[in-house]
């Protein structure tokens, strides 16, 4: 449990930037082996094991879909303040 603790102290200290990375990656490989498993529970039989990693992969696909709208928004936000920020330096 303590391990748990330190990796969510280790996130909510990172910038947001880093926090929203590591969140794409983790729902990324979550996504990636929740299909997996969902796909060989299925050739195998295993209806319920079937279903339940079938959906972890679609809650999955879903949060990894939120974390790069995030990510999108913020650096669309950071691109118009550059771009103002050379507007005001060339007085364009």
């Amino acid at each position: 449990m303590s391990v748990i603790r330190t990796i969510i102290a280790r996130i909510v200290d990172m910038p947001p930037h880093s926090a929203d990375a590591a969140a794409i990656k983790a729902t990324a490989t979550t996504t990636y082996g929740a299909s997996a498993s969902s796909i060989v529970a299925s050739m195998a039989g295993w209806n319920w094991i079937s279903i339940i990693t079938g959906a972890v992969a679609i809650l999955g696909l879903a949060l990894n879909a939120y974390f790069q709208i995030r990510r999108d928004r913020r650096e669309t936000r950071e691109s118009e303040a550059r771009i103002a920020a050379l507007k005001e330096r060339c007085e364009l």
